[in-house]
């Protein structure tokens, strides 16, 4: 009996050993997750924690690599990231881009905080924000209502998320604070001053002839050349010079308007034409205009009508705009140049890009 009895004793203390260590694993676990998401310094006073730093590092990751491989050659090789180019690492370069670029994030938070705009600048705060979207996506997709956007989030994409709105907001409140204080003379110089920037543009009627071969013993260019010579000499449409000339197999004349045209963004023939086009003056005929050798044309110009401006009424918020933006930008990047940052002991040093 007294056996069982020390026997209960012991088992009793192993047990008990192995839930005090199983703690102590337990804190030293949390104490690690803890120091992997430590502050490394801080930026007006607002910590950047090592988890939120990480993901500006591996957004310059790309970019550091290929500046060190156009500047140096130096390849995605086992010691890349610890070999020294010009007294700097491709580590230390990219932690450098990622702290300018983070100081600027961090920059613009604190001013759309200071603003009212936005509830939080910490990112613990930001990632909480994160799961409940996504938790909330996730039930709207089971449910089989609407998400716009993404429906699960990453850190970084949320962080780009949040970040063009935080944008957006403050782009919106520099306006109206401008709207309220800005003079009308102001705005009023300001349209006078840049009223060419707000022209219609021109109305350009035209003639145009298109081919893709000449006659036997002429290129395109050739042909192309000696009937708008011709055209020019005679002030005569192209029409009648190529029919006198014969230089061309196949062609075909047409009369069009510039602000008719309809041009595909892929289009690039078409966009350079349009271009050469709203060059001319009446009377004016365009040199051969050449398609990988292919198709050539000439433009020669008929009539050009110029199409007005748009009206102070019409732009006035456009220039509020833009003088919003100019402000905010000056604003932000003083802020950037004046900004407070404070590293916590040697955290920073020690992070090595891999």
């Amino acid at each position: 009996m007294g056996e069982r009895k020390k026997f209960n004793y012991i088992l009793a203390g192993v047990v008990g050993l192995m839930a005090v260590f199983a703690l102590c694993l337990l804190f030293r676990i949390k104490t690690v997750e803890n120091l992997e998401d430590d502050v490394l310094f801080t930026v007006d006073n607002y910590p950047v924690s090592r988890k939120e730093f990480s993901l500006f590092i591996r957004d310059q990751r790309s970019d550091a690599a290929q500046y060190f491989y156009v500047t140096y050659g130096a390849e995605m090789k086992s010691d890349f990231w610890a070999t020294e180019f010009d007294g700097q690492t491709p580590s230390e370069y990219c932690k450098e881009k990622a702290m300018e670029e983070i100081v600027r994030y961090k920059t613009e938070r604190i001013l759309a905080y200071e603003r009212g705009l936005i509830e939080s600048v910490d990112y613990s705060d930001l990632m909480a924000d994160m799961r409940v979207l996504n938790e909330d996506n996730a039930k709207s997709d089971v449910a089989g209502e609407m998400t716009y956007g993404l429906t699960a989030f990453e850190p970084w994409q949320y962080l780009l998320y949040i970040r063009s709105d935080c944008n957006t907001r403050l782009m919106k409140d520099e306006m109206e604070r401008l709207m309220d204080s800005i003079p009308e003379e102001t705005i009023r110089a300001r349209y006078d001053e840049d009223k060419e920037n707000y022209s219609k543009g021109y109305r350009v009627t035209y003639e145009r002839l298109e081919a893709e071969s000449a006659v036997s013993g002429f290129d395109l260019k050739t042909a192309l050349g000696q009937i708008a010579e011709r055209a020019s000499m005679n002030e005569e449409s192209l029409k009648d010079a190529a029919e006198t000339l014969e230089v061309l197999e196949e062609y075909s004349v047409t009369q069009e308007i510039s602000s008719e045209k309809i041009i595909g963004k892929d289009d690039i023939w078409e966009q350079f034409v349009q271009e050469e086009v709203v060059r001319l003056e009446p009377g004016m005929i365009s040199s051969p205009l050449l398609l990988s050798g292919n198709n050539g044309c000439l433009l020669r110009c008929t009539q050009r009508t110029d199409l007005g401006y748009d009206s102070y009424e019409e732009v006035k918020n456009s220039i509020i705009l833009e003088e919003a933006q100019k402000v905010l930008q000056a604003s932000i990047e003083e802020r950037v140049q004046d900004a407070s940052v404070f590293f916590v002991s040697d955290k920073y040093e020690q992070i090595i890009v891999e």
